[in-house]
């Protein structure tokens, strides 16, 4: 019996011993600084309370001026590597306007330009047909005027050369792509270059210091690593993804030129093959 009883006093102790310096505590006088008080209570000369507090409130919004300046200030620490994907990314973003503008559907299959040529065609006023043809700054244009110049060649070789003609057009717009994937390849390569540099640079500084314990030792290059990095996903990501846009429209743009090119073929044959031109 004397353990359990040892063991019941002990806790009773320690509770009373805590109890007693309960008191002590709430009679310690707390410090009051007057000086804040006085301040709220006493506006300026000439001010009223409302004016004060709107004052009070003004600086605790944040300008939006600070928040760019924050931005260049990170991008500006990322040196010689940050200052090549900015350039990069200049690049990226002239070559794919040029590309909007030149994969618009009136650069490659215009509407109404079929309808128009084939009945020129078909009515038999070949002139006219390669006029409007050649008028049409689209590859449409050019691909129609080489089936209008080779209505001589027989069905297969006038649709080989419209083809070759129409291939070889498509590509020029594909290979202007190719900078696009360039930045984004080069863009994610350059801020992993960064990332390798800054940690290069905090394990020299930790070297030097020769201790691990001051963090602000390895602040500064880490702070590199992570912002050439973020700049180069933040480059090579977008750049990616407008490469794959205009790849598949430009495959889009090819099927439909197929498609009109092989009805201008087809009708303009069928006819030759009948001997009777007509209007249609």
């Amino acid at each position: 019996m004397m353990k359990p009883l040892m063991l019941t006093k002990f806790p009773t102790f320690v509770l009373l011993f805590l109890a007693s310096l309960l008191p002590l505590q709430a009679q310690t006088p707390v410090p009051e600084d007057p000086a804040p008080a006085t301040e709220e209570a006493s506006p300026a000369p000439g001010e009223t309370t409302a004016d004060a507090d709107a004052d009070a409130e003004q600086p605790s919004e944040e300008p939006p001026a600070s928040v760019n300046m924050e931005i260049i200030k990170r991008i500006r620490s990322a040196g010689r590597v940050g200052a090549l994907i900015l350039i990069m990314s200049v690049v990226s973003l002239g070559v794919a306007l040029s590309q909007m503008m030149d994969l618009r559907r009136k650069r490659v299959t215009p509407e109404g330009l079929l309808v128009e040529v084939k009945k020129a065609v078909l009515a038999g006023k070949h002139e006219e047909a390669m006029r409007m043809a050649r008028e049409s700054p689209s590859v449409l244009g050019k691909v129609m005027e080489s089936v209008i110049e080779h209505l001589d060649f027989d069905f297969t070789e006038n649709s080989m050369i419209a083809g070759d003609v129409a291939s070889r057009e498509l590509k020029k717009r594909l290979h202007r792509n190719n900078p696009i994937l360039i930045v984004s390849t080069s863009a994610t390569l350059l801020g992993l270059l960064g990332t390798v540099i800054g940690m290069i640079r905090s394990f020299e500084a930790v070297a030097l210091a020769g201790s691990l314990g001051d963090p602000s030792v390895m602040a500064k290059d880490i702070s590199y690593a992570l912002v050439t990095t973020a700049m180069g996903l933040s480059v090579a990501l977008p750049s990616l993804i407008l490469y794959h846009i205009f790849r598949g429209r430009i495959q889009t743009l090819a099927v439909e030129l197929d498609e009109q090119v092989g009805d201008l073929l087809s009708r303009v044959y069928k006819q030759i093959r009948q001997g009777a031109p007509h209007a249609d």
